[in-house]
């Protein structure tokens, strides 16, 4: 997977609805643009029943705030219809959401290994190091030492995703062991039996 790495420049304060409509594009959905709005309405609503609660109006405020900020551009059709689209500065927003959202699936089954991610960040990173143990613990990592943390769930596509987001890909590792050291207690605080 290549990695496209956010600038910090777009960072704006968005609203909850407009961050949603972001992903959304940064997912692939794209509106194609017709005199009448109700039919990209539709589109939404299918998505989620949540959507039919938020009058028009508001999405279409919502969508017109992401167009002036350049998060999403319209482009023309070889039919002569307008889409919206995500841009890249909306793509560079959207990393940036989802490295503030982002969560490990938990499988329905163990595998029993366990992934170890250490890291080794000069104190002149010292923030960015603070900022890894937050989305570490913010993940549900368990904290085996101030550099070390271990998740019984594969997390490597994450891991490496921060990582890039970062710049710090030099210094983390990712290992994957079958057992560690303090397994117990690891076990008991992830509930695994």
């Amino acid at each position: 997977m290549d990695y496209i790495k956010p600038k910090r420049k777009d960072y704006r304060r968005l609203g909850k609805l407009q961050k949603r409509l972001l992903l959304l594009f940064f997912g692939g959905l794209a509106f194609g643009l017709s005199q009448n709005f109700g039919k990209q309405l539709k589109v939404l609503r299918e998505f989620d029943r949540e959507w039919n609660n938020i009058p028009n109006q508001t999405i279409n405020n919502a969508i017109a705030s992401l167009y002036e900020a350049r998060f999403i551009e319209k482009k023309k059709q070889e039919n002569g219809t307008m889409e919206i689209i995500i841009s890249k500065n909306g793509i560079h927003r959207a990393l940036i959401e989802n490295i503030n959202i982002m969560k490990i699936k938990r499988p329905s089954k163990w595998d029993g290994y366990f992934w170890i991610v250490l890291f080794d960040i000069p104190e002149k990173r010292k923030r960015i190091r603070d900022t890894l143990r937050f989305h570490l613990k913010k993940m549900e990592f368990y904290e085996l030492q101030k550099s070390v943390f271990v998740l019984p769930f594969p997390c490597v596509k994450e891991i490496k995703f921060i990582a890039e987001y970062y710049n710090i890909r030099k210094h983390i590792r990712i290992i994957e062991a079958r057992s560690i050291d303090h397994e117990k207690e690891i076990m008991n605080h992830f509930k695994l039996s």
